[in-house]
């Protein structure tokens, strides 16, 4: 399949509501996405709930803004702005120190193996930093994020 690099949009036609997201390969974080979205698993747990509620038909995959790989950032923190001024957003937060793929930046993993150290439980995490349990149980086994210690 063609590679295709920049800024992407999921939207619901239902309500106008977009998930925006940026990626070196589009197409393949699409179907990364997707899958997770049929299997119930997807880590933005808004996106989740509306995709499980309105079902597949009521979403749209769109290339908001094709750009090179070295521009992705700068390009998802304009269109971040642009977006939030005049849409809703399943996305709780621009994360500029953002790792292409992750859900979590370095310093947000750093909080969650402090909190977990100190008994916060995984489903409060979750809700905190908008991503789903196992998310959070796969940082606190070590499965992720290995590399971030605290």
């Amino acid at each position: 399949m063609y590679k295709k690099s920049g800024i992407y949009i999921i939207t619901n036609l239902f309500d106008g509501t977009v998930y925006l997201g940026r990626s070196d390969n589009i197409f393949r974080r699409w179907g990364h996405h997707y899958n997770d979205l049929m299997k119930g698993t997807h880590h933005c747990c808004k996106l989740q709930e509306a995709w499980s509620r309105d079902g597949e038909d009521c979403f749209i995959f769109t290339v908001y803004r094709p750009c090179s790989p070295d521009k992705l950032v700068e390009q998802e923190k304009a269109c971040w702005a642009e977006l939030s001024g005049k849409s809703r957003l399943y996305n709780i937060t621009f994360r500029e120190n953002h790792r292409p793929g992750a859900l979590l930046s370095d310093n947000e993993v750093r909080a969650v193996k402090i909190r977990l150290k100190d008994g916060e439980k995984p489903r409060v995490l979750a809700d905190l930093y908008g991503v789903s349990v196992s998310t959070i149980r796969s940082i606190k086994q070590g499965r992720t994020y290995v590399d971030i210690s605290v």
